[in-house]
């Protein structure tokens, strides 16, 4: 089994669409497969952490509020879990700025793609090559966005080398949300393959 670290700024118990988001999708997977790391920004976070503990459930969080930024600090964070965890793979969420910690490490990483991403940063000149950068290192690309257009700007972002993008998939949350079965939405999902 492919054991995987998720790196994320939103995950619960803070409220949001993308932590609703990741904690619809991980909740489904075997908490053994996983550990999430992320920032410790709600008062209830102890409390959620330590509920989640009793299913088995890993999250550790970075002492900041935020885990947003591709700061010293959260790449060495970032590592300790690695290491700590015995991690195969790591994926971040989101792409932009986080991602970019990901050819830093030294260990196979997969990003999640909303589409926030590619609609003004994928359209800067700075901000497009870090983007094209991260994607073409990526083992995967998770991507929540359905829309032709994004997946346009997606593409426009690593034309020059789609080689370097082994695999895309699509998370379509509707079709995921139905998986109650753990196996099945780490397939879905491509975590463990």
């Amino acid at each position: 089994m492919t054991r995987h670290l998720l790196v994320t700024n939103d995950f619960p118990p803070k409220v949001g669409g993308i932590q609703n988001y990741l904690w619809d999708l991980w909740q489904r997977l075997d908490p053994a497969s996983f550990v999430v790391l992320t920032a410790n920004s709600d008062e209830g976070a102890a409390a959620f952490d330590e509920e989640q503990a009793a299913r088995g459930i890993r999250i550790e969080r970075v002492p900041e509020s935020i885990l947003f930024f591709p700061t010293p600090g959260a790449r060495k964070a970032v590592l300790r879990a690695v290491e700590e965890h015995d991690i195969d793979f790591v994926l971040f969420d989101p792409v932009l700025p986080l991602g970019v910690l990901g050819p830093r490490l030294g260990v196979p990483y997969g990003v999640i793609l909303h589409g926030a991403e590619v609609a003004v940063p994928g359209r800067l000149l700075g901000t497009r090559a870090a983007l094209a950068r991260v994607l073409r290192g990526a083992r995967r690309i998770h991507r929540d966005l359905v829309g032709e257009w994004s997946q346009r700007r997606q593409h426009a972002c690593t034309a020059h080398n789609d080689a370097g993008v082994r695999l895309l998939h699509h998370l379509q949350r509707g079709a995921l949300l139905q998986i109650e079965d753990p196996r099945d939405c780490a397939a879905a999902l491509q975590i463990d393959q």
